[in-house]
């Protein structure tokens, strides 16, 4: 099968390499199409725990084949995969806390993953894609789900005054989240003119430049106070920073984007402020159910999101591309 092979950082081509074998409780999926990640991006540019891999995790796919024991599920069936991996055993998985299984792994990361014609996973990974929504479309539910979970981390109120740093895929889907919650005032920042155009189409009730404004002035202006809830989605230690030092004493702060970087902080202003800080880790079941029943419902515009669609050919030069260039919020590849 075709597949786009990571050999080392900066260094992907594609190659004929073997089609998977599903075994015991695991299923083969055709893979239709696969969004591009940050943790793609990440892993592109410093390179992976163990090269050669094919990365790509965010998937819709058709189920070519079933392993030995898998019931329920049928060739052809359209599905989305949970791209975390969890064991169903473990007592976080006993207690409902599948994202933070002690046996989790992850496709495209310790699984090869779906910038492929195929790949496998394990059966209890996948949700059915209802046929109102495209197998194009169904690849952005991961990303979506993301945003559920991250807005399950916080105390959420109709009123309260809310700041999302980062207008990617991930700060977007926090903000459909939101919206979704009944969440009337939240402000986006962001420092790329599109990814604050496509907010304000999303709903942002305002958006900042943080490059030209002040973030903290601009905020008191817009909130009438400096707001109580805030979510980082960028994953960089200077907008963590950022957020803990502009939320209003007393109020929350949920840390979403991966962060690979140490962090030099003397946490002194935080212990003054009362902050509470919770972190949001990938996705459970229930957040991949509801995000599907968003998109299902027509409640989610997946236009606003996706911006570029390309073909598994073109993935390496584009990656090398986004490398300079991170103009895009979502791009698909259709394999």
């Amino acid at each position: 099968m075709k597949a786009a092979v990571l050999l080392d950082a900066h260094s992907m081509t594609i190659e004929d390499v073997p089609v998977p074998v599903p075994e015991k409780g695991e299923v083969l999926l055709k893979v239709h199409s696969c969004g591009i990640c940050g943790t793609d991006m990440e892993f592109f540019e410093n390179g992976t725990y163990n090269p050669p891999t094919i990365l790509g995790h965010e998937c819709s796919g058709t189920i070519e084949k079933l392993g030995p024991g898998v019931k329920g599920l049928k060739p052809g069936d359209r599905v989305v995969v949970n791209d975390l991996f969890s064991c169903g055993a473990c007592d976080f998985c006993r207690r409902g806390l599948e994202n933070l299984c002690s046996q989790a792994a992850n496709l495209g990361i310790h699984w090869p993953g779906a910038f492929a014609e195929y790949t496998k996973a394990p059966a209890r990974s996948l949700f059915r894609l209802p046929e109102s929504i495209s197998m194009h479309d169904g690849a952005l539910i991961p990303t979506l789900a993301v945003g559920h979970h991250a807005s399950r981390r916080a105390p959420l109120s109709p009123d309260v005054k809310t700041l999302i740093i980062g207008a990617g895929p991930i700060g977007l889907s926090i903000l459909v989240a939101l919206k979704m919650a009944g969440v009337r005032n939240v402000v986006v920042s962001d420092i790329n003119e599109r990814s604050r155009t496509i907010a304000k189409k999303v709903g942002a009730s305002a958006v900042v430049d943080p490059s030209t404004e002040d973030l903290p002035e601009r905020l008191e202006s817009l909130l009438g106070s400096q707001p109580r809830l805030v979510f980082e989605a960028v994953g960089k230690p200077g907008t963590i920073l950022e957020a803990m030092e502009v939320v209003e004493r007393g109020g929350t702060v949920v840390v979403v984007g991966n962060c690979f970087e140490e962090i030099v902080v003397n946490p002194i202003t935080w212990i003054l402020k009362e902050i509470n800080i919770h972190a949001s880790q990938a996705t459970s079941s229930e957040d991949l159910a509801t995000a599907i029943g968003w998109m299902a419902a027509g409640k989610i515009d997946p236009a606003s999101f996706i911006t570029r669609t390309i073909s598994l050919d073109e993935l390496p030069g584009v990656m090398r591309g986004l490398t300079a260039a991170k103009s895009d919020i979502k791009i698909i590849v259709n394999i």
